[in-house]
């Protein structure tokens, strides 16, 4: 079983689905009982789909040349 900090700090590799499966098996079932890691998961979640529902902002085209 992952700890709560090994758990965190791995989330990246379980969300860009790097993770090796057995790893990820333990991750999910450290999710599944501990509700802090849980929360932090669907709190990170949520806030990536804010961020990717957003539209692309495209800079002037004199962005670079007036930097």
């Amino acid at each position: 079983m992952l700890s709560c900090s090994e758990c965190l700090a791995r989330h990246t590799e379980y969300l860009d689905g790097v993770m090796d499966s057995a790893t990820a098996e333990q991750w999910r079932a450290h999710i599944a009982g501990c509700p802090s890691c849980a929360r932090y998961d669907r709190v990170l979640r949520r806030g990536l789909k804010t961020l990717t529902a957003l539209p692309v902002v495209e800079p002037d085209p004199d962005f670079s040349s007036e930097l």
